[in-house]
């Protein structure tokens, strides 16, 4: 989601929305430490199998796989990858989808949750196809709120509802427990389960990494907070449960600077904050989910280039390279969104961090895209999603020798019609 767009003033403070969902707590917290941040080495596409180091106190025993895997034969060509047919849903979760009301579903009218009537009437994408549901930042239990509420368990901060003005309502409307997350999920998974018309797709439950009350600093403390979340971020993907064969579930995170409120200066979601949080999030992967055939490990990165956008030394190219390539359960899915040079070169920033460290091997699952539905890039409209695909896929093409066997056709879009009332 872009990061002007997603900023609501209300009541004269900041609140930020943001796609997430919330994280299970299965233990108690242990107590908040501050960790000090260490600069990521630079890196040569010779030299991928060497990790940023990670502070000892959230080190573990890691291997990182070389992510060179040059194809063996004749490669295909980045032409070889076609234009997606369609887009699949990417939308987020209000407030109001557990209440009950008679829709029309399949041509009966059936009394359902709204969760279950959007997930009834998700786009899937062609040929390739991942819909992203997202909820809300991360509160983490012990978050006393601007409003005065007390957060007992994590939960989420829901996006904005412009309707909501006074900020005490939106406390109560928009902060969801757990269980409220889990329900939802459900109800839209299994309303996506129901379409005769649908088939097997990837729905990826999302967060974002704005938690702008956990110290961020690349160049000195990152919060613990980071890797926990992480954790029970995947915890919480545990708990949802799908019926039948045709949805693959799988996490996501929406991975950003997040520093407009605040501006140059100001709080940044550093890029080691979410090294860390992915860390937690890979570290709570379970040993054996035979069980659970629907259960993906994979999480999906549907943010921007942090250092395409904010620069050194909160991100670095490595840091982006990291939590969109850099390890085997992530599938990037970069939001592309603006015409080039309007805010920056996000394609060919793309193009230098991809020669620098993945080579030609690159591993993108698609591209997230808002399909022209905001003026995010000023005074002109953002693409239309099957702009975002050829932008960036055009600005891959110009690397030479790309292997195009870890790129998919595929294209997540906000906007797609119907424009519903509750869409953002």
């Amino acid at each position: 989601m872009n990061q002007v767009a997603l900023r609501r003033l209300i009541g004269g403070g900041v609140l930020v929305w943001v796609v997430c969902t919330v994280v299970l707590m299965t233990h108690p917290m242990p107590p908040r430490q501050r960790v000090d941040a260490q600069a990521a080495p630079t890196m040569t596409p010779t030299a991928a199998a060497t990790a940023e180091v990670v502070p000892e106190q959230l080190a573990r025993p890691v291997v990182y796989l070389p992510l060179i895997q040059r194809g063996q034969g004749t490669a295909p060509t980045l032409e070889s990858v076609p234009l997606p047919d369609s887009a699949a849903t990417a939308r987020y979760a209000r407030w109001n989808w557990d209440e009950f009301g008679m829709y029309d579903i399949g041509g009966t009218q059936r009394f359902v949750p709204l969760a279950y009537k959007r997930g009834y009437d998700a786009v899937q994408g062609s040929p390739e196809s991942t819909i992203i549901l997202g909820f809300g930042s991360q509160l983490e239990p012990g978050r006393v709120t601007e409003g005065g509420q007390l957060i007992d368990e994590w939960s989420v901060l829901l996006p904005p509802n412009d309707s909501i003005e006074n900020r005490i309502d939106y406390e109560q409307l928009q902060i969801k427990d757990r269980d409220w997350v889990i329900r939802i999920s459900e109800f839209f998974i299994n309303g996506y389960v129901d379409n005769p018309n649908h088939s097997r797709t990837t729905i990826a439950i999302g967060t974002a990494n704005a938690n702008y009350a956990w110290e961020c600093n690349n160049e000195g403390f990152v919060d613990q907070l980071w890797n926990l979340a992480g954790q029970e971020w995947r915890n919480m993907i545990e708990e949802i449960r799908v019926s039948g064969n045709k949805v693959s579930l799988a996490g996501a995170n929406d991975i950003e600077p997040w520093d407009e409120v605040d501006g140059p200066g100001g709080w940044v979601a550093c890029g080691l904050g979410a090294v860390f949080w992915i860390d937690g999030y890979e570290l709570a992967l379970p040993v054996n989910s035979s069980d659970r055939d629907y259960l993906s490990d994979n999480m999906l990165n549907f943010g921007n280039n942090g250092w395409a956008v904010y620069g050194d030394p909160q991100w670095t190219q490595f840091q982006v390279f990291r939590v969109f390539m850099g390890e085997d359960i992530i599938r990037g899915h970069p939001q592309i969104y603006c015409p080039g040079n309007i805010e920056n070169d996000d394609e060919r920033d793309w193009v230098t961090i991809v020669e620098r460290f993945a080579g030609p091997s690159v591993r993108f699952d698609g591209v997230t895209s808002e399909n022209a539905g905001s003026f995010v890039c000023g005074i002109l409209r953002s693409l239309t999603w099957q702009q975002s695909w050829e932008d960036f896929y055009q600005a891959l093409n110009t690397i030479n020798g790309l292997n195009a066997s870890f790129l998919k056709s595929s294209v997540s879009s906000f906007y797609l019609p119907p424009r519903d009332e509750d869409m953002p």
